[in-house]
Order: C-alpha cells, then sequence, then structure tokens
C-alpha cells in the first residue's frame, strides 16, 4: 500500500527540485498520510497538508497553477477511472497532469486539458511542469478547455438532469 500510493507522490517531488519556483501541495487523507507526510518532509518547498475540511478545497485550487492527478495504472479501476481531483482541476480551470497508459490521459489529450506522464518517471513528471510553467499561455487554456467542458454538462446538474430523463424514458417502455 504504501509504495503504491506514494511513488508516484515522490516522482512528483523529485521533479519539482531543481525548479525554486515550483512547490508542491499534497492534500488528502488516508492510509498513507502518515508516510506521504513523512516522505515531504525530505523535499524542499513541498507540503503534506493532510485531511482538510472542504470548505477549504476551492481556496486550495485558486492557489494552484496545475493538478497532478496520477494514480497506481497496475490497478485496472484508475485505468479506465475518471478521477475527481481532474474533474475539479478542469472545474477550476486549471490543467492537470495525469497517468499515461489510462482513460483519463485519452480525454485530456483529446480535449487539450493538459499532459500525460510516465508517472513513474521523475524526468517525465520534470518535462510536463517545466511545460506548463514555460508556457502559462498554454497552460491557462488547457485550464479554460477543462472549465468549458464542465460549464457544457460535466456537472452534478447535467448528470442529474441526463438521470432522471433515462429513467422516466424507462417508465414509458
Amino acid at each position: 500500500l504504501f509504495s503504491r500510493r506514494l511513488s508516484r507522490l515522490l516522482s512528483l517531488m523529485e521533479a519539482i527540485q531543481p525548479h525554486p519556483q515550483m512547490h508542491a501541495l499534497l492534500v488528502g487523507g488516508g492510509p498513507a498520510e502518515a508516510q506521504v507526510a513523512q516522505a515531504a518532509s525530505r523535499y524542499e518547498r513541498v507540503v503534506a497538508s493532510g485531511r482538510v475540511e472542504k470548505a477549504e478545497i476551492p481556496a486550495l485550487y485558486a492557489g494552484a497553477d496545475a493538478v497532478f492527478a496520477c494514480y497506481d495504472t497496475t490497478l485496472l479501476n484508475w485505468r479506465t477511472a475518471f478521477p475527481v481531483k481532474v474533474q475539479e482541476g478542469m472545474a477550476c480551470g486549471l490543467p492537470v497532469v495525469v497517468s499515461k497508459g489510462t482513460w483519463i490521459a485519452e480525454y485530456v489529450a483529446e480535449h487539450g486539458l493538459g499532459l500525460a506522464v510516465d508517472d513513474k518517471d521523475p524526468a517525465d513528471v520534470e518535462r510536463a511542469l517545466v511545460q506548463l510553467a514555460g508556457d502559462r499561455e498554454s497552460a491557462r487554456a488547457m485550464g479554460m478547455r477543462g472549465r468549458a467542458l464542465v460549464e457544457a454538462g460535466l456537472n452534478w446538474d447535467a448528470a442529474v438532469g441526463r438521470l432522471v430523463s433515462a429513467y422516466d424514458r424507462l417508465e414509458l417502455e
């Protein structure tokens, strides 16, 4: 459990070290929270906040330049998932960095929402972060495309409408 959850975050932590202008904020609780905090303490400009209150989350996204949403792709569910973190990043108009070889990587590439990386390779993570930091206009455009998708129907209100409509059609059949 420890290595699976932490390895992708270690790639991120290592990737930002050569770049003094880059910082990483690792947010969230769970079974690996203590290990993530311990690992983060060994790196400069990496903060592991642990679990936060729901009301604090919008401000955290507002202070971010991108969202790192890489997960253990040896697990089938992560290869086919649409992580909430990606959706939240899109809703906040941020580019997303996701794991190569996943459905979400294909979606991100198709819509120009961010970059896919080999999340076990700190050099590849670094390349993506440098690309986003070096071309702020392109990164901003990626984020705005994600925001537009959310506003156009990739949201709870639209999902409820589609679900109710599907139930209504079932009743008629």
